[in-house]
């Protein structure tokens, strides 16, 4: 997995919950052995189950330029709320800029901003993933360490999809940006046969299934 800087990010204030460590321990390690995979933070440590932002089910709104075309708009809208029906606290920021909060599974407390995450393009040549297909998307991201020093949550993500990679091809596009929504509730890749979320895109189900769901409903804290 490759992982890149050096963008510029905006900075979001969350302040990370206290949460007993057995319980962390024992749900991290359900969703582990269901199947799917966690990021780890720059110092090697996972995020902590329940809150990959800091904050239980953290309300997550994704942007993408308008440069990007209406067609990447229309697949990150249709990718959303999938996610969104499927119980996971996140949404699509309006064009303008603006923002709904009924739009949100559970909108923020009032004065508390979302997360945002803006989605890329790279015109640069995407790396070769050991199955011989070209990478989708990468990720950039910082992450802070937990209070306790066990974890790492997420302070930044910023996504980028290759254009050479998905140009001219909806689905691999559709299956990028379900990894995005993936990764921002605390799931990197998935190892199950017909997952929506395998780290090697091309030939991932073309959904999210509900093992994905539930998987993303548990390290995000939306269960």
């Amino acid at each position: 997995m490759l992982v890149v800087g050096g963008v510029i990010a905006v900075a979001v204030m969350i302040i990370p919950r206290a949460v007993p460590v057995v319980s962390e321990q024992l749900t991290q390690s359900r969703v582990l052995a269901a199947g799917y995979t966690t990021f780890t933070g720059p110092r090697g440590l996972t995020p902590p189950a329940g809150s990959p932002w800091g904050t239980p089910c953290a309300p997550v709104l994704f942007v993408v330029p308008a440069s990007a075309g209406p067609e990447l708009q229309a697949a990150l809208v249709q990718v959303v709320g999938e996610g969104r029906r499927g119980g996971l606290n996140v949404g699509v920021e309006q064009e303008n800029g603006a923002w709904d909060p009924q739009s949100l599974l559970r909108p923020p407390p009032t004065g508390t901003p979302p997360v945002f995450v803006p989605v890329s393009l790279d015109d640069g040549t995407p790396q070769t993933t050991p199955d011989g297909t070209l990478e989708t998307v990468v990720f950039g991201y910082d992450a802070a360490t937990s209070s306790d020093g066990l974890h790492e949550y997420l302070t930044r993500l910023r996504p980028r999809l290759y254009t050479s990679s998905i140009e001219g091809d909806p689905l691999i596009e559709r299956q990028a940006l379900r990894a995005i929504v993936a990764w921002s509730q605390g799931i990197s890749s998935s190892s199950l046969h017909g997952t929506g979320i395998a780290w090697h895109l091309r030939g991932s189900a073309d959904t999210f299934t509900s093992s994905d769901l539930a998987a993303m409903r548990t390290m995000s804290g939306c269960d």
